[in-house]
């Protein structure tokens, strides 16, 4: 968590990504669910607003499905905080229509879709 607390967020999105591609390969749907998370807060910080928003979404889809907690609800003061400053954030600056727009395109992404997504750093 050091990358993205200390604002390198290019570093944090490699090191989320890395470690989302390991929970899922070992079964661990939750922790694939809040790298994706993490994933989302760091390409917020790099200014990528709709990837941000849309993986945000697809981790808070897949949480309510299985009955998890919802990563941008987690009951952690730095998460917390962090949620607040890149999602919330994000959805500030973006306003509301086209988060709508970009958090339902993200509702509609599979665990893997949404994992192969946050894993390719091209795309926004």
């Amino acid at each position: 968590d050091c990358a993205i607390l200390e604002e390198q967020y290019i570093q944090s999105e490699k090191e989320y990504g890395k470690s989302m591609l390991l929970a899922y390969k070992l079964g661990d749907t939750f922790q694939a669910c809040m790298e994706i998370f993490f994933v989302a807060m760091s390409v917020a910080g790099q200014g990528r607003h709709a990837k941000a928003l849309r993986l945000n979404a697809a981790a808070t889809g897949f949480a309510k499905a299985n009955e998890f907690s919802v990563p941008e609800e987690f009951e952690v003061t730095f998460v917390k905080e962090l949620a607040h400053k890149h999602i919330v954030g994000t959805r500030q600056k973006v306003g509301e229509l086209q988060t709508m727009k970009y958090e339902e395109k993200g509702l509609t992404l599979s665990l893997s879709e949404a994992i192969e997504y946050a894993l390719d750093v091209e795309t926004d």
